[in-house]
């Protein structure tokens, strides 16, 4: 198995530090990198476990719960990052956010409540109703895969409404 070019990857950028020339965006862009490839792993170690049998089907079960893990934490930061991008779109963010009252839609108390409840089913549904004519991230749709605990579904959501209904980054950096 090759090394995928990490060691090329980390002189690079070991390189451009020595010489003064570091750009952020390279760094940005290696991190974006190395998630993808781990969200990759995780489908990839899914789909092994699940066309494998015998002694290889548990080792590949451990190494797929294993990334899934190691995921988990990294999901939450994207899924509030997409919430923090939804602002943007204001046709998607008003059906979330009403900003004549200062305070969330009624529909965004109902899908907590659902979320507590760990009703699955009907976040999704009410997601889909307030979607409608945009697109989902394909993110935000994995959160509802059975492999997640109803705990983990649960920190999922929060952690998405949290980026579309708390403050942004850029309010926390002005304080």
């Amino acid at each position: 198995m090759s090394q995928f070019n990490f060691d090329e990857i980390i002189e690079n950028l070991e390189k451009s530090i020595k010489e003064n020339r570091q750009n952020p965006e390279d760094f940005r862009k290696t991190l974006e990198v190395l998630s993808d490839l781990k969200f990759r792993l995780q489908e990839t170690f899914e789909y092994a476990w699940k066309a494998s049998n015998g002694e290889k089907k548990e080792e590949f079960r451990r190494l797929y719960y294993r990334v899934t893990n190691d995921n988990l934490g990294e999901m939450c930061d994207k899924l509030r990052n997409y919430g923090y991008i939804l602002r943007r779109k204001n046709d998607v963010f008003k059906r979330f956010y009403n900003n004549k009252k200062k305070r969330p839609e009624g529909t965004v108390y109902r899908i907590m409540e659902l979320t507590r409840l760990g009703k699955r089913d009907e976040v999704f549904f009410t997601l889909l109703n307030l979607f409608q004519g945009e697109e989902i991230n394909v993110l935000l749709a994995r959160v509802f895969s059975p492999i997640y605990s109803d705990e983990m579904f649960k920190i999922f959501i929060y952690s998405f409404l949290s980026g579309v209904l708390g403050e942004s980054p850029e309010q926390k950096e002005e304080v």
